[in-house]
C-alpha cells in the first residue's frame, strides 16, 4: 500500500495531521493495566493542560481491500492517509477536538476489532504517550493495547471534519 501524507500547516490555522508509529510503546503497555476509561480521562486532561502537542490521525479507507485483519502494528505500517495536527495546542480545531474527546467512553471487551484508523498522541518532546484505534464504524477499537467498545462523538467529529479529505 502506498501511504499518502497530507499535512495542513499551522500557517493555515489548521495544524492537523495523522500518522502512526511502529506500535505501542512500553509506557503504553504499562498504562494498559489501567481501565480504558481512566486512560481516556487522563488523556483528555493532558489535552486540556496543553501537555499534548502533536496528534497523528492514520486512516485506511473503508473501500480498501485488505487481506487480513488490521492490528495496530499493521495499521501503523500500511495506512493510506496520514493527517497531522502539528501543534494541537495552537490549532483552530483544539476546542472542538477536546469537546469530542471528552465525550468518549471506553468499555473493555474481548476480541480484537478490524482497525481502520488511529489517533496517536505525542507530548511536547515528541514522545508518544497514547493511542486510540478505531474499527470501520468507530464503535470498537483499542485504547493503549486494550480492546474496547467506544461511545461518544470523537470518531464522528473526525469523519465530519476530515472524512471527505480521507476517502
Amino acid at each position: 500500500m502506498r501511504a499518502v501524507t497530507r499535512a495542513l500547516g499551522l500557517a493555515t490555522g489548521l495544524g492537523v495531521a495523522l500518522s502512526w508509529s511502529a506500535g505501542p510503546r512500553a509506557e503504553e503497555l504499562a498504562y494498559a493495566k489501567v481501565e480504558p476509561q481512566s486512560q481516556i480521562e487522563a488523556l483528555t486532561q493532558r489535552l486540556s493542560d496543553n501537555e499534548i502537542a502533536r496528534i497523528d490521525f492514520l486512516k485506511v479507507p473503508q473501500r480498501a481491500a485488505v487481506k487480513t485483519r488490521l492490528t495496530p502494528e499493521l495499521l501503523e505500517s500500511s495506512f493510506y492517509y496520514k493527517l497531522e495536527f502539528h501543534d494541537i495546542r495552537q490549532s483552530a480545531y483544539k476546542t472542538e477536538f477536546l469537546r469530542a474527546a471528552k465525550s468518549v467512553s471506553a468499555v473493555p471487551e474481548s476480541g480484537t476489532p478490524d482497525l481502520r484508523s488511529a489517533l496517536i498522541f505525542y507530548d511536547a518532546s515528541d514522545t508518544r504517550v497514547a493511542a486510540i484505534y478505531f474499527d470501520r464504524s468507530g464503535s470498537r477499537g483499542i485504547v493503549n493495547g486494550l480492546p474496547v467498545v467506544i461511545h461518544g462523538k470523537l470518531y464522528r467529529w473526525l469523519d465530519d471534519n476530515f472524512g471527505d479529505f480521507l476517502r
